[in-house]
């Protein structure tokens, strides 16, 4: 029986009891909690791999959120695509940036207002006329 085999949800909690973990379970899996995280009973699932002689890693969800099964079909269906020839943390960088950038794209408007609408105007301050004002004397 190999050490992935004998990994169970009752192997992970004991691990979080236990404090700040950090273990790979195979295959480029790896489970990993800071002592914080320990503590309320999270950990995150890493996909360790090499694209390109380059090391790297993809966050592929949080524990318990994501189960050891899901864990490792997620990293089965991602190595399959390294196989593929693709960067699977690059796709996943690139994914989040363009659903920023489509955020912070969208118009923002008040409920109710056309894009036509004035915006209200405030008066402006001077702050340097009095000290103009007074400078000159």
């Amino acid at each position: 029986m190999t050490e992935t085999e004998r990994v169970t949800d009752k192997t992970l909690r004991a691990w979080l009891n236990a404090g700040a973990v950090h273990r790979d379970i195979g295959g480029g899996l790896s489970f990993v909690a800071t002592t914080a995280g320990a503590q309320k009973g999270q950990a995150s699932w890493i996909l360790r791999y090499r694209f390109g002689g380059v090391a790297r890693e993809k966050v592929l969800g949080r524990y318990p959120d994501l189960s050891l099964k899901d864990a490792r079909e997620a990293a089965r269906q991602n190595r399959a695509r390294i196989q593929q020839g693709v960067d699977v943390a690059a796709e996943k960088r690139a994914e989040r940036l363009k659903a920023h950038e489509q955020v912070t794209v969208a118009p923002s408007r008040k409920p109710g207002t056309t894009a036509t609408s004035p915006r209200p105007t405030s008066t402006p301050r001077s702050c340097c006329a009095s000290s103009a004002a007074t400078s000159s004397r």
